[in-house]
């Protein structure tokens, strides 16, 4: 399975924002595919938390929604890392 994530830290007059660009694991209904989204959740956060940023900006697919496994583990991240998902209500009945 391909994750892919790329980071860029970008100078601005507010501090430095870390920019993070997903493609997050699918669920493939095992175990594997649970414990790499969680992983890279994680990471994502590990790196905003070693860096001097001061926002974090991350898009991408995520790969959760709403009702499926990785839905609770996404809703965790958004509110350990204070973010919020600006185009979740505008997904109706669809699957990202």
């Amino acid at each position: 399975m391909m994750i892919l994530v790329y980071v860029l830290l970008i100078k601005t007059s507010e501090g430095p924002v870390l920019f993070v660009n997903v493609y997050m694991p699918t669920d493939t209904r095992d175990d594997n595919s649970f414990d790499e989204y969680v992983d890279t959740c994680t990471k994502i956060s590990s790196v905003f938390a070693t860096t001097n940023a001061v926002y974090m900006v991350t898009a991408g697919d995520f790969n959760a929604s709403d009702g499926s496994r990785f839905d609770d583990i996404y809703c965790r991240f958004l509110r350990d890392e204070q973010l919020v998902c600006i185009d979740k209500m505008k997904l109706s009945g669809i699957f990202t």
